[in-house]
């Protein structure tokens, strides 16, 4: 019996916390964004892309022993 007016009471507590007002959002700290920047960050997607003389000596790390003439430059 005790635990059934614990479950009701958990319960009675949860809806009240659920039906609380919503509380506003603080103000802005300067700086804030500009709207593009907002409409950037919302993008969600972005990419880095690196080539460097590891790439192409087929290398993972390089130890600065690479001559500077193995990265062959592309035709124009």
């Amino acid at each position: 019996m005790k635990t059934n007016k614990l479950l009701c009471a958990g319960a009675v507590l949860t809806l009240l916390g659920a039906c609380a007002p919503a509380v506003k959002a603080p103000e802005a700290i300067l700086p804030v964004p500009e709207e593009k920047q907002v409409e950037w960050q919302k993008m969600e997607t972005y990419a880095f892309v690196h080539f460097g003389l590891n790439t192409f000596n087929d290398r993972e790390w390089g130890y600065g022993d690479s001559r500077l003439n193995s990265m062959r430059r592309l035709p124009r």
